[in-house]
């Protein structure tokens, strides 16, 4: 499915014509690529070993207090608004924007209005 197909069938979600594949810059100061299709974004994901690669929706204003993981995650934002506060700094994710958050880091999660929606690929 690509990027603009999911999102133009979701409701109240603008189509993202915008996006194409291009870099961004993730949380953690590096570049991650953008992609326009789930299936580029999982062939990228395993490219780099073994993972696993989901859709994560997340509910209107839904927050989740400071917590860790015990997998790296990268991960690419497709709609909605998310706070995402890690190492003291919190960075307001959009349409297209991108982040990692490395395993066993504390980090807090808020999300908007309208919720959000990401891909996100986990390596354990």
């Amino acid at each position: 499915v690509r990027l603009q197909e999911w999102a133009g069938r979701r409701q109240g979600h603008p189509v993202l014509s915008r996006i194409r594949s291009h870099q961004s810059e993730s949380h953690q100061g590096g570049v991650m690529t953008v992609y326009d299709s789930f299936e580029a974004f999982k062939a990228a994901a395993e490219q780099q070993g073994p993972c696993e690669v989901l859709v994560r929706e997340w509910a209107p204003n839904h927050e989740v207090p400071e917590h860790e993981h015990p997998f790296d995650v990268q991960a690419q934002m497709l709609s909605g608004d998310f706070w995402l506060t890690l190492n003291g700094q919190t960075r307001h994710l959009r349409v297209g924007d991108t982040f990692e958050v490395p395993r066993h880091t504390p980090h807090a999660e808020k999300y908007g209005p309208q919720g959000a929606v990401f891909w996100a690929a986990r390596k354990h």
